[in-house]
């Protein structure tokens, strides 16, 4: 549905203009058939020839544009983007969706300081102006930029309520990474909003049994396991998870998730 929409979206504006030129030819043929057949031709003809003239860079950026989608619609990260490059060579605008797409390609690739330009680029000079979901990626690339500061202010300007319980899983790990204290709450604040959220719920039960804290590990783990049909892949973590709170196992090692979005 949203390749068929912007499909049509950059469809109706050259069949709009196609429309006019052949007006226009038709209304000038005639007012000059009268005094020169040929000249009228001419005229008639050089304006219908203007149309497509005029088409042809629009239609080049609508062709990559629908192309850059596709191939993000589909996962395919460095033909999106290769496609939304050549877009934006050509002049096309960086609007909040085509900055998500492009984005989210870069993201999928590690490139995060060229995703971190992407979003910020356009119309959007400022972190505290970006659309609600662009802020958060722009956190989230600064996080593994190892821009903690300014990641942590990205998230915080953020408006995005889908994205909330990524926004607070990364303010946990900025808080950890600067001792602040507060990063369990962030943690445990972004597994009430996603109780199943796998990255939370390592490193919040990693901290709590840091802390001899094995009751509130095992709650979060219960929590875990309950809120949705288990994966063997997620059956496999909860067991490592349950073996260090029973202490059969050390206690879970630091370590960082990679996450992006789609």
């Amino acid at each position: 549905m949203f390749l068929f929409t912007l499909i049509l979206s950059r469809l109706v504006p050259l069949l709009l203009l196609f429309s006019v030129c052949l007006v226009a030819a038709r209304y000038l043929h005639d007012r000059v058939a009268s005094r020169s057949a040929l000249v009228a031709t001419a005229v008639f003809w050089g304006l219908v020839a203007l149309g497509p003239a005029l088409a042809v860079p629009s239609a080049t950026r609508s062709g990559l544009l629908i192309g850059a989608q596709q191939a993000y619609l589909s996962g395919r990260w460095e033909s999106a983007d290769r496609q939304f490059a050549l877009y934006a060579q050509k002049g096309g605008d960086l609007t909040p969706s085509v900055q998500f797409g492009w984005g989210i390609s870069l993201m999928n690739l590690s490139l995060w300081k060229e995703a971190d330009g992407v979003l910020m680029s356009g119309m959007n000079p400022d972190v505290g102006t970006l659309a609600p979901r662009l802020a958060d990626l722009v956190g989230m690339c600064r996080y593994y930029e190892g821009r903690l500061a300014d990641a942590a202010r990205a998230l915080r300007v953020s408006r995005d309520s889908s994205n909330a319980y990524l926004r607070d899983y990364f303010l946990g790990r900025i808080g950890e990474q600067q001792n602040s204290g507060e990063a369990i709450a962030d943690y445990e604040r972004s597994l009430s909003r996603l109780p199943h959220f796998y990255p939370a719920a390592y490193q919040a039960i990693r901290l709590h049994l840091q802390k001899g804290d094995r009751a509130a590990a095992s709650g979060i783990l219960d929590r875990f396991r309950l809120e949705r049909r288990q994966s063997p892949e997620d059956q496999t973590r909860a067991r490592l998870l349950q073996a260090s709170i029973d202490g059969r196992e050390p206690i879970p090692p630091a370590r960082e998730f990679v996450i992006v979005q789609r």
